[in-house]
């Protein structure tokens, strides 16, 4: 179930390529082919790695008309057992938001749901065997 997009186009995508593990990372800019959706959309090596140097700093990823025109959207990571296991976002029409007043009003909400998966993960261990994370 559920739709695949490729990871440098989305903020979900960019959090776990920046906040996964470093083999992940390197493994995905070597192999591979970051299609252009937009002129927006990140492929170049280098601006993917500044972009996770970005993410790593401030701790959350944002996309602004990357994978389609009006389309913006953040995203912060699940930690269990100190790793990134997923990530959670918030998207909306980019005609609707100002990408700063969208990020100081949505960041602090999905940091607070993503707060609250991860002390579920943490108070139910079975919900990480259901999840098959390690």
């Amino acid at each position: 179930p559920g739709t695949l997009f490729p990871l440098h186009a989305t903020s979900l995508g960019k959090v776990l390529l920046a906040l996964g593990s470093d083999e992940a990372f390197e493994d995905y800019l070597a192999t591979s082919t970051r299609e252009s959706f937009t002129p927006n959309t990140i492929t170049s090596e280098a601006a993917l790695r500044g972009e996770a140097a970005l993410i790593r700093q401030q701790g959350y990823a944002s996309a602004r008309d990357e994978l389609d025109h009006g389309i913006t959207s953040l995203a912060v990571p699940i930690n269990h057992g100190g790793d990134v296991v997923a990530a959670i976002n918030c998207s909306t029409a980019t005609s609707r938001a100002v990408s700063e007043d969208f990020i100081a009003t949505r960041l602090p909400r999905v940091q607070e749901a993503a707060a609250h998966i991860e002390r579920a993960l943490r108070h139910y261990p079975t919900l990480s065997n259901v999840l098959k994370i390690r």
